[in-house]
């Protein structure tokens, strides 16, 4: 009797021998798609972390480590707002300047809205300075769409001329001791990320700042302004 013959399995086969769900199942299929998503999560933290490392600032004039220069505006309800007196405060500010009829400008408007709602407790104030020329257009966009943090108005561009503004929007970040820490032009997709960090940073700085200590005087040594004894 002749020897039975050998079948070999085919190459697609084979594949299918070793494919991911024959690899433990559903839980192999389950640990492939978490090492497929710590890898894409490790490439957008790299990507965040060398976007927070630039060190160069857009305009010549606001470079960053400096002290944010100062100025005083008037809000839409004629308050004054004076850049220099708000640093006392210890807060983080966001500071957009920022015009209705720019495009870009309405759509951060909501993220705005929403870092001033969760972050305003926590020390950030979100100043944004208006640059419209068409005061009617200006007020009928608020009047639709109003603020919950003050809205400052540089109706001749002094300001942004001075500061060498170039773009709507730009927005400057400033750390609370009132330094530069970041300038912007257009949108930016990771402000709320440099605002958590600086308010981070806020925090740290708080909780590492230990009283000076009371000394102790023992019982019995303190004496009246002229007691001799």
């Amino acid at each position: 009797m002749p020897p039975a013959s050998r079948s070999y399995p085919s190459r697609t086969q084979r594949l299918q021998t070793i494919s991911p769900d024959s690899i433990g199942g559903a839980s192999g299929s389950k640990a492939i798609w978490i090492g497929l998503f710590l890898v894409a999560y490790a490439i957008f933290s790299i990507g965040l972390k060398n976007e927070l490392r630039k060190e160069k600032s857009p305009l010549e004039q606001l470079p960053l480590g400096q002290t944010m220069p100062d100025f005083t505006l008037l809000d839409t309800r004629g308050n004054e707002y004076t850049l220099s007196k708000l640093a006392p405060q210890n807060k983080v500010i966001l500071i957009n300047f920022w015009a209705s009829w720019c495009q870009p400008c309405r759509l951060e408007m909501p993220e705005f809205a929403a870092m001033d709602k969760a972050d305003a407790k926590k020390g950030l104030l979100i100043l944004a300075i208006d640059e419209d020329h068409d005061r009617e257009q200006f007020v009928d966009y608020l009047r639709h769409k109003p603020a919950s943090f003050p809205i400052l108005l540089d109706p001749e561009g002094r300001l942004a001329e001075r500061l060498g503004i170039r773009a709507y929007p730009t927005t400057v970040l400033v750390s609370a001791d009132g330094r530069i820490k970041a300038v912007y032009e257009g949108l930016d997709q990771f402000m709320r990320f440099r605002v958590e960090a600086l308010l981070n940073a806020k925090s740290s700085a708080a909780g590492s700042r230990v009283p000076a200590a009371t000394p102790v005087v023992p019982p019995g040594t303190l004496r009246k302004t002229g007691d001799q004894r």
